[in-house]
């Protein structure tokens, strides 16, 4: 009989828990890291407010605790290799609670809230969706959409996310079926993934139609979706069997389609009026820059270990393995915490390097192109690192109250060589439209070539998608008769 070893090498990834939950902490902002801090001490016997000094602190951990935390203190928050990856961006919604902090006064007085259109679009699948499983990822969909009602990334893309965020496999039918549900609530079409598959939406659940224009109105807009945009005309009656007159109807229908699911709801009474808290101030010192966090002081946490020693037992009734998890659990929030505010210190003192002539100056012009890669390289940091702690984080500045992912843009070269920002550029696409003659709108084409003069080349597609992100319709949706 012949005995014989064979090594087999397998590559895997393990996703840990606590990993996943520090991701989560990078995302948060102050409001909702109050807000699950509070929570954690309602759960968490064994975690509470410091009401001694920090010398007495340091006394505290008996051994006791020793033995069950051992030195996990030093690894179990995060490591760097190990976190870092460039996982795509993802954000479960943070279930309200109390918005009430004891930790510190908060920085600005906060303004009411009225529901927002997610909540208003979830309340109705809470009545739709009958099993647990599929209510978690609608529920996950619903808080991923933009304010336009969009998804704004494929499905597997989006399928990806969920599963990080979970911990689970899904597959993508799944997040399709759930998907096609929030897409049957009211305002139809809502968590589409872009525009072209909004109108998809709106085009087969409209009822008055018949079968025969609706397959016209889903061939024009899936054939090439840039062109549809612009209205060429041209095209479709080249590249489609149509004639005029059904072509001219076929854009007739739009023209009272909204183009994203949430027009309207802007000043409805399902407004959402969200509390803005800054977490990071710039301000000018002695005519330097400074970057800093708004509320420097940590959280007044402590573990509570006399508590835990009181509770140990010699049985084995599970009671020591609860200590020891709860232990573990309060000392990782409060060095996840610390963790959090270091990472987000370099980011703004990279951001007001980086950005110094902007904030100095207010001029939009002198705005430098910026990208989460450049922020990163600058700090040693991943990308994805980076994108955590500017989401949803806004900054006081000499400028105003100012959204950090409003500082990030891509560079646009110019032909004699020079750089600048593509905002700075989407900026002026809108001032000439602005400034247009309304009783004969320019064309995306007309647009190209004003660009063209000022020595800077785009393509009419990119002129098109300015145009849109500033919600500006076609020409001939412009004209004044």
């Amino acid at each position: 009989m012949n005995t014989s070893q064979n090594q087999i090498l397998n590559q895997g990834q393990k996703v840990n828990i606590k990993q996943i939950q520090f991701l989560n902490f990078l995302y948060l902002n102050q409001q909702e890291l109050d807000q699950y801090v509070n929570q954690e001490m309602l759960e968490n016997p064994f975690l509470e407010l410091n009401t001694v000094s920090d010398s007495e602190g340091d006394d505290f951990e008996s051994d006791f605790a020793d033995d069950i935390l051992g030195d996990m203190r030093a690894e179990e928050v995060y490591g760097q290799d190990e976190l870092e990856s460039d996982q795509s961006d993802y954000k479960e919604y943070v279930a309200q609670i109390s918005s009430d902090s004891t930790m510190y006064d908060l920085q600005m007085e906060r303004i009411q809230e009225q529901q927002d259109i997610r909540d208003t679009v979830f309340d109705q699948l809470k009545y739709i969706v009958e099993d647990q499983e599929t209510l978690d990822i609608v529920h996950f969909l619903v808080y991923s959409t933009n304010d336009a009602g969009f998804l704004d990334r494929d499905l597997m893309t989006i399928t990806d996310e969920i599963c990080f965020a979970k911990g689970k496999f899904y597959g993508e039918e799944e997040i399709q079926k759930a998907k096609t549900l929030i897409n049957q609530c009211s305002p139809i079409g809502f968590g589409a993934f872009d525009m072209q598959d909004y109108l998809s939406i709106l085009i087969t659940t409209d009822a008055k139609i018949s079968a025969d224009f609706r397959e016209k109105l889903l061939q024009v807009i899936q054939l090439d979706f840039d062109k549809f945009l612009i209205q060429d005309k041209s095209f479709f009656k080249e590249n489609l069997n149509i004639d005029e007159k059904e072509l001219e109807d076929v854009f007739a229908y739009f023209l009272n389609k909204n183009m994203y699911p949430t027009v309207g709801f802007e000043n409805g009474i399902v407004e959402n009026t969200e509390y803005i808290i800054p977490e990071y101030q710039i301000s000018i010192v002695n005519n330097e820059l400074k970057g800093e966090l708004i509320n420097q002081k940590p959280y007044p946490l402590n573990v509570n270990t006399n508590y835990a020693n009181s509770l140990k037992t010699d049985s084995r009734n599970g009671t020591n393995s609860y200590i020891a998890e709860k232990l573990k659990s309060a000392n990782w929030i409060i060095d996840a915490i610390q963790q959090r505010e270091d990472t987000m210190t370099k980011v703004i003192n990279a951001i007001v390097y980086l950005q110094a002539d902007y904030f100095l100056s207010g001029n939009s012009n002198t705005l430098k192109p910026m990208i989460l890669k450049d922020i990163a390289t600058y700090i040693d940091m991943n990308v994805s690192t980076v994108s955590r702690v500017t989401s949803n984080k806004y900054a006081i500045t000499p400028l105003g109250l100012i959204n950090l992912k409003e500082l990030f843009t891509e560079a646009i070269y110019l032909s004699s060589g020079e750089r600048k920002s593509n905002k700075e550029i989407q900026d002026l696409v809108i001032e000439i439209v602005k400034n247009e003659d309304k009783h004969n709108p320019l064309s995306d084409l007309d647009i190209q070539k004003i660009l063209r003069k000022e020595r800077i080349e785009l393509t009419r597609r990119t002129i098109t998608k300015y145009r849109n992100l500033g919600q500006i319709p076609a020409s001939k949706l412009r004209k004044i008769s």
